[in-house]
C-alpha cells in the first residue's frame, strides 16, 4: 500500500496540470505534416551546402 500511495499522488498532480495542446489553427495532422516537410527541407539544405 505504501508503494501505491506516492504513485497515485503523482498521477493526480500530473492530471491537475494543464495539458499543453497545439494551437487550434494547427490540427495535429497538419502539425505532423509541416514537421515532416521542415525535416525534409533541412535534409535537402544539408545536402546542398554540405562539403562534398
Amino acid at each position: 500500500m505504501s508503494v501505491k500511495a506516492p504513485a497515485s499522488r503523482k498521477k493526480r498532480e500530473i492530471s491537475e496540470q494543464p495539458v499543453r495542446k497545439p494551437p487550434p489553427s494547427l490540427p495535429p495532422l497538419a502539425n505532423d505534416k509541416s514537421r515532416a516537410i521542415s525535416e525534409r527541407g533541412r535534409e535537402s539544405l544539408i545536402d546542398r551546402y554540405a562539403p562534398e
